[in-house]
């Protein structure tokens, strides 16, 4: 009887998944498949934009208020919120792009965003209680080889 190859080369499989199987098995699974990870093609990964932006809780004095703690949310929903504003005039206007919005329209949106938050959170901190809390805006761009930082706030409110 004829061996079949896959039999013939069954020792050798076996010997090569015993003395770094994981990684040898994930690397074929990722050929077959043809994805190239860690080196994705995948949209989130492959294009990354001129600038960024971060959002921050600061007092009248601009330290910084950390939200876990203070309100019990993530500033990422923070940040969410802001976009969806954001999209909403973007929606009925001509603007496509983020970084094309007028900063009018996006501290308008600020005000709005800080508004929902101190409407839907409640403050933990006493000392802050009656006191100013601005949202701050950071965008980070590279210029002349550099990372640049500027901080805009957008909006300003009393807890």
């Amino acid at each position: 009887m004829a061996s079949l190859p896959i039999l013939r080369t069954m020792p050798l499989l076996i010997a090569i998944l015993r003395r770094g199987g994981l990684f040898f098995l994930m690397v074929a699974l990722m050929l077959i498949i043809k994805e190239q990870f860690p080196f994705s093609n995948f949209p989130m990964y492959s294009v990354l934009p001129d600038s960024t932006i971060c959002l921050q809780l600061t007092d009248a004095q601009d330290k910084v208020i950390p939200i876990v703690p203070v309100f019990g949310g993530a500033i990422t929903v923070l940040k969410k919120q802001l976009n969806n504003e954001i999209k909403v005039v973007q929606s009925k206007t001509a603007i496509k792009r983020r970084d094309d919005v007028p900063p009018e329209v996006t501290r308008a949106a600020g005000a709005k965003v800080l508004r929902w938050l101190l409407t839907h959170f409640k403050c933990n901190d006493p000392k802050l209680i009656g006191q100013a809390i601005r949202l701050q805006q950071i965008t980070f761009y590279v210029k002349d080889g550099r990372v640049v930082r500027e901080v805009e706030t957008l909006a300003e409110d009393r807890i």
